[in-house]
């Protein structure tokens, strides 16, 4: 293969020095300066590319994009990039080892030439050759770095005894603690295990950075000159720490930059005797100097390189659910850069658990919120992790408001309806984020709710797009209300909802990239997002969908949340909420306000009357009263009667009936009564009932006594009518 290479390459007019079995030298040029470049092809050629070293190496001295001298052949390799991560022509390997050889002249050419560019890229890439100077030496120092600047004494730990990985290197960090943070203190306690204390070191910023050493350099004479280069405060500030800091062997970690790169290297120093560390000229005499490699653990350092966000670093999230879902969510969300992350979940893991879960078999038996946080806090150590064991709907209202943004994954939609009337209630303008599976991989949802007040609540999903009633399934689930979706292992106390880890995963995913475009300031409005899986396992044990999904297998849907009908946002954000006998009644911020006009305050104030407009759920145990009709002209009126006579009333609610496509109806009348908290008297009693038989289609209905400080609500019954409670207001 190497003959028909070497033909191809001549005939492209590439001049040819030699060839053997495994290599092909050619000649090239660099304005004048003449250079060759021998290239090797190895078993797997032409499945990968050609490796390229440049020949003579030790006479271009410092040079970017070159390795240093590592054969006696005096040859460096030429950086040709991640070639893993390119898809090449395998089927011309004569072309393929061309272009190859094009890439690589074009990429030392230009640094062979200008010295100024080549001082530029030397500077970019400090780090490799630093790794150079320090060869393959076996004491490589792992630094567990503080975030910020300045100098800090360094306490030097040994190797764990037969270790691996970063455990069999050397450890360095500050030896005081006291101002660093709670998450770099955690780090520093988990890289401490196993080891003992070794020596002494010094960590300092430098603000005055030099070319890396050339190969073959003096490494003392290059430490000298780059000391000499630094602020004369600062050196005097690091010969004064040295005069009282004597040792046979001393390591130094120096941070700078070049441009925004941070630059990191370290140096060993040996000395026959202790002596004051070498961090100024004065003290450098009898220490051997080498340069070594340094691993450095930061938050700065590690975050941006595992693809996380360090704007992300002051986000909280308050994550409620700690099952297969949520402990998925939380490794997404802490993955990407969250800096605090406050897990609740009343449930222990079992044994149940584990194959669709993030947590292994030691934490069995554990709470789920606080097995996650240990774990979690062991694998992202610059994360605030904290847990508790509570319950959604236990939650204060001071847990609710710290978080930046709260994520739902129970998948309890009676505590998540819950949560949302409380929300919406208290006037917490956190944005919410709810999601759920459905069972047999049929898919799953998510619901991000924004706090802007008018693009759409929980509460939207739970509305039929048709008929705008409330209903207690999401018009977003594929499967039909009442389906029998769980199975049971054993009978009664063994039921669950079958769905795969890769469900879990899909649906967390969704999620969790909710969530960040809402940290990122990117999700404004409320939306609904279902990704779509098969409906095969479903169909199979005869479970009914809302529509067909066949066609649909594997595609995301994504939409507006906001649903007309609507109770909690469609209209007045709700005020008071009456409970009691099976029924619940809200009443809106916008009628409690009318209401406040007409209370019989004073003595001459006469009572007031209207109708109650508003819209009803499906079952009828839960009203809304969005709207009254305050008193007319024709209405009579005295301190102790009313008599609506006015056709004003009928018309306001024909009007409100049609603009809300029939969701609006009569739900029972008002008046006011002249006491502190009122009662029914027997002329009221009689007219409800008059008005319950003046309407036999409506089966539904509420009155309202309004106080001079108080409201009453009652219903009818078997009894007659009774009076329901008022909840009180969290705090």
């Amino acid at each position: 293969m190497l003959e028909s290479i070497q033909t191809y390459l001549e005939s492209a007019g590439i001049e040819i020095v030699s060839s053997d079995r495994e290599s092909i030298i050619t000649k090239h040029k660099a304005g004048e300066v003449t250079y060759e470049i021998q290239g090797f092809v190895r078993n797997n050629f032409p499945y990968e590319t050609p490796s390229f070293y440049l020949r003579n190496r030790s006479t271009f001295c410092l040079l970017a994009h070159v390795g240093w001298p590592c054969s006696k052949q005096d040859t460096g390799l030429i950086c040709s990039g991640a070639n893993d991560v390119l898809s090449i022509n395998y089927h011309v390997p004569e072309k393929l080892y061309e272009e190859a050889l094009t890439k690589a002249t074009q990429t030392i050419a230009p640094v062979i030439k200008d010295a100024s560019l080549n001082n530029q890229h030397c500077l970019e890439e400090f780090y490799g050759h630093w790794k150079w100077a320090a060869g393959r030496q076996s004491n490589n120092l792992l630094v567990i770095a503080p975030e910020g600047t300045g100098i800090f004494d360094l306490q030097i730990k040994e190797p764990v005894k037969k270790g691996r990985g970063l455990s069999s290197k050397a450890m360095a960090s500050p030896s005081n603690y006291d101002s660093l943070s709670k998450d770099y203190c955690v780090v520093v306690n988990a890289a401490s295990k196993g080891r003992s204390i070794h020596g002494k070191g010094i960590l300092f910023t430098a603000p005055c950075i030099g070319l890396p050493p050339a190969p073959g350099a003096d490494i003392k004479t290059w430490w000298k000159d780059f000391l000499a280069r630094q602020p004369e405060e600062l050196i005097a500030t690091l010969k004064e720490k040295a005069r009282h800091t004597r040792s046979k062997e001393a390591w130094i970690v120096c941070h700078t930059q070049y441009q925004t790169r941070d630059i990191w290297f370290g140096i060993k120093a040996e000395s026959h005797k202790k002596c004051q560390i070498p961090v100024c000229g004065d003290y450098l005499e009898p220490w051997k100097i080498s340069a070594i490699e340094v691993d450095i653990h930061s938050k700065s350092r590690l975050l941006p390189r595992a693809g996380a966000s360090t704007d992300l670093q002051d986000k909280k999230i308050l994550l409620v659910g700690c099952g297969s879902v949520g402990s998925n969510i939380a490794e997404q969300l802490i993955s990407a850069g969250i800096g605090g992350l406050h897990l609740v979940d009343s449930d222990s893991f079992q044994s149940e658990n584990l194959y669709r879960h993030t947590l292994d078999m030691k934490y069995l038996g554990v709470n789920k919120a606080s097995a996650l946080a240990d774990k979690l806090m062991n694998e992202y150590p610059y994360t605030k992790i904290t847990h508790s064991p509570k319950q959604l709907i236990s939650l204060d209202v001071e847990e609710l408001t710290q978080a930046d943004l709260i994520t739902i994954a129970i998948g309890n939609p009676t505590a998540e309806r819950a949560l949302n009337e409380i929300l919406i209630k208290e006037k917490i303008n956190t944005p919410v984020i709810y999601c759920w599976l459905e069972g047999y991989g049929v898919g799953g949802h998510a619901v991000f709710v924004a706090p802007d007040g008018n693009s759409g609540c929980l509460e939207c999903a739970y509305v039929d797009p048709s008929s705008y009633q409330i209903q207690m399934h999401s018009n977003m689930n594929f499967l039909m209300a009442n389906e029998p979706v769980t199975k049971d292992i054993g009978g009664c106390g063994t039921l669950f909802l079958p769905y795969s880890h890769l469900d879990a995963l899909q649906t967390a995913i969704m999620a969790s990239r909710l969530a960040l475009k809402s940290l990122a300031g990117q999700q404004n409005k409320s939306t609904k997002m279902s990704w779509i899986g098969s409906d095969e396992d479903a169909k199979g044990i005869g479970l009914s969908f809302n529509g067909e999904l066949s066609d649909k297998e594997g595609t995301m849907t994504i939409s507006p949340l906001k649903q007309a009908g609507c109770p909690c946002c469609h209209k007045s954000s709700i005020g008071a909420t009456y409970t009691g006998y099976g029924k619940i009644v809200h009443i809106s911020v916008t009628v409690e306000h009318i209401w406040d006009k007409y209370r019989q305050r004073g003595k001459s104030d006469i009572e007031a009357c209207g109708i109650l407009i508003g819209r009803i759920d499906q079952d009828g145990s839960r009203i809304w009263i969005e709207a009254v009709t305050e008193p007319f002209p024709k209405d009579v009126r005295g301190r102790t009667h009313f008599h609506m006579k006015d056709k004003g009333h009928q018309i306001e609610l024909n009007r409100l009936h049609k603009s809300s496509s029939g969701q609006q109806c009569f739900m029972g009348t008002w008046h006011s009564h002249p006491e502190h908290k009122p009662s029914f008297s027997s002329p009221d009693k009689t007219g409800w009932k008059s008005c319950i038989n003046a309407n036999p289609p409506l089966k539904h209905f509420c009155f309202a006594i309004i106080g001079t400080e108080e409201d009453s609500i009652f219903i009818p019954n078997s009894s007659g009518f009774v009076e329901l409670k008022r909840m009180e207001h969290r705090e």
